[in-house]
């Protein structure tokens, strides 16, 4: 306070009580209320100013009230300690207070009215999903998720193979799971199964073996049996290779095609200026072929070499064969 002193009679002197940091005046013993006020001097006087505590109030706040609720809100002495708290419902979790805090539990000093306000989230879950074998299909929907929150997880099988299961027994390659904690889902993949049809164009000349079912990217051997007298000459991709491996991609047929084995006929002379022949070349197997021989002038043909004295002749192929024809000298008769 200010003002005491001596002074003159019916003197004016102005009083005035100044509150500290905190504090707040009241009144003068008097009943006044003015903290500075006038006085007139009319003989000796005491003058007691009366001060109090300033009060604040303290409001504390849930900015969500379904994640979480707040306690510490009242009307506090200026510089009392007071504890405020936040409190997370089930599947929340307290994140900060409005001035950056992070304590859910926290002392605040009070010096004025203040206001905090206490932010919480929903707890959020790691989800995992993964693939048993990545060359067999891919997978999505993994990541962090809030609790409760629907999220599709999906197995995208890679071609040839198909999804068989999650490893909780779902069979739905695309599904939707409700989040309540970390978790993990496998997806199962296998590889699809195919039907390899192998067959013989006409099974009178040969036979064939490697049908069945087999599964994608293996490796089988198909191959082709001629019947005595054939060969095998192609499949009906054109490839020649017997027995042959694939590699399975998808159902397919192949088919195989046998010819009749063939043979070389040579049709040859003893003397080539003596004559000359026809018939030579390749036949198949149990065909007719005619060897012939054409003697020059002054010659004519014998026998084969055989000792067959036929000319023209006929040959039934079985084998490689070789005819050699005998000419001789011409004879004429002089009368």
């Amino acid at each position: 306070v200010t003002g005491g002193g001596t002074y003159e009679y019916n003197k004016s002197v102005t009083i005035k009580a100044t509150p500290k940091t905190g504090y707040h005046f009241v009144k003068w013993n008097d009943g006044n209320t003015n903290a500075s006020r006038s006085v007139t001097v009319t003989g000796n006087a005491t003058y007691t100013a009366t001060f109090a505590i300033n009060t604040y109030a303290l409001t504390v706040v849930s900015a969500n009230t379904n994640m979480g609720t707040v306690t510490g809100s009242g009307t506090y002495e200026h510089n009392e300690s007071v504890t405020i708290t936040a409190t997370p419902k089930e599947h929340c979790h307290f994140v900060k207070w409005d001035d950056g805090d992070m304590n859910a539990t926290r002392t605040v000093t009070i010096t004025a009215e203040a206001t905090y306000t206490a932010t919480f989230a929903i707890d959020t879950h790691e989800l995992t999903v993964t693939s048993a074998d990545e060359i067999m299909g891919t997978v999505t929907g993994s990541g962090t998720y809030d609790y409760n929150s629907s999220v599709t997880i999906k197995a995208t099988p890679k071609t040839g193979y198909h999804f068989v299961k999650w490893d909780d027994d779902d069979t739905n390659a695309s599904r939707s799971v409700t989040i309540t904690g970390d978790v993990a889902y496998t997806a199962t993949f296998e590889a699809n199964s195919y039907d390899i049809t192998v067959l013989s164009v006409d099974e009178s000349t040969g036979t064939v073996s490697g049908s069945g079912s087999y599964k994608y990217a293996t490796t089988q051997t198909i191959s082709a049996t001629p019947v005595e007298h054939y060969h095998f000459q192609k499949w009906n991709d054109g490839n020649t290779e017997n027995p042959r491996s694939i590699t399975i991609a998808g159902t397919a047929t192949y088919t195989a095609t046998f010819v009749l084995d063939t043979f070389a006929l040579a049709i040859t002379v003893n003397d080539a200026t003596m004559g000359t022949t026809s018939g030579s070349g390749d036949y198949a197997y149990n065909s007719l072929a005619i060897a012939q021989a054409t003697p020059n002038y002054g010659y004519v043909f014998k026998k084969w070499n055989d000792g067959n004295t036929d000319n023209p002749r006929s040959v039934v192929i079985t084998h490689n064969s070789n005819f050699v024809a005998n000419f001789v000298l011409d004879t004429f008769n002089i009368t």
